[in-house]
């Protein structure tokens, strides 16, 4: 179906045929990770912070928006919720009463491999004011062309290649070691994350870009023995890095607990995990220092994610296999932090 807007003297309906999975734009318009980072037109911001969603009938969202320094709040009711295809809701100020308001519905169809169509609707029910309506309308639709778009091709890795984008994250030692000689980690012990709230912000905003986790056996039996009992109240990522789908890569474990769920094992290596990997559009691997070898080797990562922690080893362990000519990524995102941990990523494809 062709992208169109449409406008009646109440409403106006803007219809996109969007390049990503039905279920990845279901969560951008739930997972308050992403909202954050769209919900806005062009050329304006939203505190992450200020992001809250109570994704029941009857819940209500609320976000701020801000240009030039002037603060915008927003907030809303959900009135009907169809998991993944429908969403109502008001759209107002915060002090604006719910039977005034505006209702938005969005409907989302599969449209193909991959493909999704929105039809998104706003109504009014009361008149606006003079010129408003062009406001609105121009803000949604630059909200949905100019910042949703483009990212979820960032979230689907749409590059025409039909498969997943990989991302591979490490903690490395300041001289490059993923472990130490014997496979320890002491080293990231050895120095605190003093600035935890920025470290799990930019964390937490890349594990929502991500709809499922690798691991290997070893790193996946250190992360059982701790993710599925943490309390989220006090380590942020408990909560999506339990509901997040886990995919194991093992050709020994016969099972793989993760707290009451189950983490689903994959045999045969690079081969067996490439087709596991087949529905999801981007996956983390964490860890898994034989697997993040085997995944360079077969040249499958599309992007480096290094946690670099403000120690030297000496010696130790990497995560890069053998190789003939260097391996050039490209300088991506950088964060860096009061105690010295530095976060880069870079990116081996476009």
């Amino acid at each position: 179906m062709t992208d169109s807007d449409t406008t009646t003297p109440t409403s106006f309906t803007l219809t996109r045929t969007l390049r990503a999975p039905r279920a990845l734009v279901w969560r951008a318009w739930t997972d308050p990770a992403l909202t954050a980072r769209w919900w806005h037109p062009a050329e304006v911001e939203v505190e992450p912070d200020s992001v809250a969603i109570d994704l029941r009938e009857g819940g209500q969202y609320a976000y701020t928006m801000t240009v030039d320094g002037e603060r915008w709040p927003t907030a809303g009711t959900y009135l009907e919720i169809r998991e993944p295809e429908l969403l109502r809701f008001t759209w107002r100020g915060p002090e604006d009463a719910d039977e005034i308001a505006p209702l938005v519905t969005v409907q989302l169809e599969e449209a193909g491999a991959d493909r999704t169509l929105m039809v998104f609707t706003l109504e009014r029910r009361v008149p606006a004011e003079p010129g408003e309506d062009e406001d609105v309308q121009d803000g949604w639709r630059s909200a949905l062309d100019e910042v949703l778009v483009p990212l979820l091709g960032e979230l689907s890795g749409d590059t025409g290649r039909g498969r997943p984008r990989i991302v591979l994250e490490q903690l490395v030692s300041a001289d490059g070691f993923a472990a130490e000689p014997d496979g320890g980690m002491r080293f990231v012990e050895a120095v605190s994350f003093e600035d935890l709230d920025r470290t799990d912000e930019h964390q937490m905003e890349f594990v929502a870009t991500v709809d499922a986790i690798v691991l290997g056996r070893v790193t996946y039996e250190m992360f059982s023995s701790y993710w599925p009992t943490a309390d989220p109240e006090h380590d942020r990522l408990a909560g999506p890095i339990n509901a997040l789908p886990k995919l194991v890569v093992s050709e020994t474990l016969s099972s793989a607990p993760w707290g009451e769920d189950e983490a689903r094992i994959v045999r045969g290596g690079v081969d067996g995990l490439r087709e596991a990997i087949a529905p999801f559009a981007r996956v983390v691997v964490w860890g898994s220092l034989s697997l993040s070898r085997a995944l360079l080797a077969a040249e499958l990562v599309d992007t480096i994610r290094l946690r670099t922690v403000p120690t030297f080893v000496g010696e130790g362990l990497g995560f890069t296999p053998p190789t003939r000519e260097p391996l050039v990524g490209r300088l991506g995102e950088q964060w860096r932090y009061s105690t010295g941990h530095v976060t880069t990523e870079y990116h081996l494809r476009d």
